[in-house]
């Protein structure tokens, strides 16, 4: 797929090259096909390469003729046309590059644009007979230098901005922004923000493929763990293939296949002091998806410090723990209201064993909380702990108060 944080500098460094000093512009879109199409293309590789060297073509006779095309804008006498294409299978879609440079115009953005937007046409002509519902979308100016003042630069300008959906994401995102409590606006969020996960097991594993499905933007995960045979039993993000790799990268790949939008940040190593604080800064949630009250604690801790909040499970035989701790919001207890340090008990399941489907009725619970809490939905859910049994498939809440002598959140804090 087209990456829209693409930058000149990285196109230089790659070939030895600098920043131009004469002026350049460069611009880019996509076309989207129908999966079917796209397929039948990549099978035909000279009918591609083809449809390639017309859009070609077109793109370097669009960006000449652009001051014919607009009455009101000067052509300019261009020295070096370059055109790019890139595929995505995952998406259906071509993405097209085009950097123009001249050296007797200032500005030249208009002729990037119209080299772009012509080999789009190209290609859309080309295949218009099978496949009427390609979409052209995402035509952009990326950079544009006049060889003496600072360049713009796209993905420097991206960064303060919304993330803009295209058709496709419309189209992937209609059950949510059918929601009234989600919308557009609320899909939008989800696309910008970030959730950092501890704990790629059962849980985890439950909890992030609805967090990359729903279009979360950021997901980082991190374990230590390797999956072994033992974890097939109730983690089914894994297969067995699987065995002996490192849970969070083999769960990164897993949730790019589900959703290749959404960015993956696998951190195979156990987390602690300043980088699980960095992480949790970072972060717009934590899910506590982890099995020893080691990890709980300190990632309590730095929920707490840094004012995020942490949506913690549990899961041992029959019986499940789910419990929302809003750090950032005044009244809310923390973890350690609940349990300190010298109550805490692992129940491991290495030990007392855990049903199956129980690891995802709580991991799938956690992401759902999560969700809300990026999107801020009403009335915000903390302050008690529902506890879920198995075998008799009830649930039980139970109202939550802030410890005041607590050495996490409390006045005395330490």
């Amino acid at each position: 797929m087209f990456n829209p944080f693409y930058s000149y500098e990285d196109a230089g460094e790659a070939a030895g090259n600098t920043l131009p000093d004469t002026p350049t512009a460069i611009a880019c879109g996509d076309i989207n096909l129908n999966p079917q199409t796209f397929a039948a293309l990549d099978d035909e590789p000279l009918r591609k390469s083809e449809i390639l060297a017309t859009a070609r073509m077109s793109a370097i006779h669009g960006c000449k003729q652009a001051g014919l095309l607009l009455p009101m804008h000067l052509p300019a006498r261009l020295t070096d046309v370059k055109v790019q294409f890139d595929f995505d299978a995952a998406l259906s879609r071509i993405g097209v590059t085009v950097s123009v440079s001249s050296n007797d115009a200032d500005s030249l953005e208009m002729e990037a644009l119209s080299g772009v937007n012509a080999a789009l046409l190209s290609i859309y002509s080309a295949l218009r007979h099978h496949d009427k519902t390609m979409i052209l979308t995402q035509v952009h100016l990326l950079e544009q230098h006049d060889g003496k003042s600072s360049p713009f630069i796209f993905a420097n300008e991206y960064e303060n901005l919304s993330p803009v959906m295209d058709d496709r994401d419309l189209l992937r995102y209609s059950r949510h922004i059918l929601l009234d409590e989600i919308g557009i606006e609320g899909q939008e969020k989800l696309l910008s923000s970030a959730a950092l996960v501890i704990g790629c097991g059962g849980l985890g594993a439950a909890a992030l493929p609805f967090l990359a499905a729903a279009g979360v933007g950021r997901l980082i995960l991190a374990d230590h763990d390797e999956v072994d045979e033992t974890n097939l039993q109730r983690q089914t993000a894994f297969n067995e293939s699987d065995i002996g790799r490192n849970k969070a990268e083999a769960l990164s790949g897993r949730l790019k296949s589900i959703n290749s939008r959404c960015e993956t940040v696998a951190m195979p190593h156990y987390l602690d002091g300043d980088e699980l604080a960095e992480q949790v800064r970072r972060a717009d949630v934590v899910l506590d998806c982890s099995d020893n009250f080691t990890t709980r604690q300190a990632l309590n801790r730095a929920c707490v410090a840094a004012a995020k909040p942490l949506v913690s499970g549990a899961a041992a035989r029959f019986d499940g723990q789910l419990a929302v701790y809003r750090p950032d919001l005044s009244g809310s207890p923390c973890y350690a209201c609940l349990f300190d340090d010298g109550q805490a008990d692992d129940g491991a399941c290495a030990l007392f064993g855990v049903f199956s489907p129980l690891v995802g009725v709580i991991g799938s619970m956690q992401a759902a909380e999560a969700l809300k809490i990026l999107l801020g939905t009403e009335p915000q859910e903390y302050g008690r702990l529902h506890v879920y049994n198995a075998l008799s498939g009830r649930w039980q809440s139970f109202a939550l108060t802030k410890n005041r002598q607590c050495r996490v959140c409390g006045p005395k804090a330490v």
